[in-house]
């Protein structure tokens, strides 16, 4: 697994990263760090019939706007949804996610919940409180800090 998790960050770019799971890619044109925590702004190209499901985010603003690709706006700037997508997509690349994206690990999409700050609305609310029990248990057990190591470094 070391070996292909290198290979990865060898072929990863930091701008670009692809999820060979969704057939989706992400670039960043601007980070939360570089317009100073302004914005974040992510060019989003999503395979044929691939999308977002429907989520909101308490603390800041999503702004999809649709050409080929899909611009992705958030304000104030969101280094914890930057850091969400580069290790999402990593998981995915590692094959630690099922077919539809999700990380097979509860701890992982935990931690990924968190930092995205995503709710997801409907049935899925009652299980916000115990998303936010496993993300504080990843962050003591260090996931938290593996992940951003292996993904964002």
């Amino acid at each position: 697994m070391a070996e292909k998790v290198n290979e990865a960050r060898i072929h990863q770019d930091k701008r670009r990263i692809y999820n060979p799971v969704q057939k989706d890619s992400a670039t960043f044109l601007k980070t939360s760090e570089e317009t100073g925590g302004a914005c974040s702004l992510a060019e989003v190209e999503v395979a044929p019939g691939g999308g977002t499901r429907p989520h909101y985010h308490k603390t800041y603003a999503e702004h999809f706007e649709v050409i080929e690709a899909f611009l992705c706006e958030m304000r104030p700037g969101q280094p914890g949804f930057e850091k969400t997508i580069m290790v999402g997509y990593g998981l995915a690349r590692d094959g630690f996610t099922r077919s539809d994206g999700t990380p097979k690990s509860l701890y992982h999409m935990a931690l990924l919940l968190d930092w995205s700050e995503i709710r997801v609305p409907g049935v899925f609310t009652i299980l916000e409180p115990l998303m936010r029990v496993l993300a504080k248990r990843a962050r003591r057990k260090g996931i938290d800090r593996e992940l951003e190591e292996r993904y964002c470094s």
